[in-house]
Order: structure tokens, then C-alpha cells, then sequence
């Protein structure tokens, strides 16, 4: 679509921004950009990476009534063989 490269370009920005605080606090950090539907892919990765815990952050909007996470987050809720961790927006 028209707005992939924005995607591409915002999604690139995010990855630097997350690998340089992890560098300045000397704390190793693997990356990896995929394209797909996020929890499959987020468990997907988890297991070949044998992951210790899964980091997801949470979007900081919700209406009354609604899940306090979005269905990507849940999935991985349910899904994963490890504990997740669901950090709230700033």
C-alpha cells in the first residue's frame, strides 16, 4: 500500500531507538524485522530464540468495556510457552 514505506520507516525508527538504549546500558539485544500477523510471529520467534520472557508493550488506549489489551497481545497471552510481560504506554 501507499503507507508501507512510512510503516517501513517508522518501524526502523523504533528498532534504533530500542537497540541504542539497550547498547547504552550495555545490555545485548538481538533484532529481527518480519512481516506478518505480530503474535504468531512474536511466538514463532520466541521458540527459536528460546526466549526466557516476551516484552510487549500495550497501547495506552481503550474504551469502557474493552479488553485492557489489544487481540495481537492476547494471543501471545494464551499462546506462549514462556512468561510475557506487558509493559503500558507511557
Amino acid at each position: 500500500s501507499a503507507l508501507e514505506p512510512r510503516r517501513e520507516a517508522g518501524s526502523a525508527a523504533v528498532l534504533r531507538f530500542a537497540t541504542d538504549l539497550a547498547a547504552k546500558a550495555a545490555v545485548p539485544v538481538e533484532t529481527a524485522t518480519l512481516h506478518g500477523r505480530p503474535a504468531t510471529l512474536i511466538l514463532e520467534q520466541s521458540t527459536s530464540w528460546a526466549a526466557d520472557v516476551i516484552v510487549l508493550g500495550r497501547a495506552g488506549l481503550r474504551r469502557v468495556g474493552a479488553p485492557f489489551v489489544g487481540s495481537e497481545v492476547l494471543h501471545v497471552l494464551e499462546f506462549a510457552e514462556v512468561p510475557v510481560l506487558v509493559v503500558p504506554a507511557p
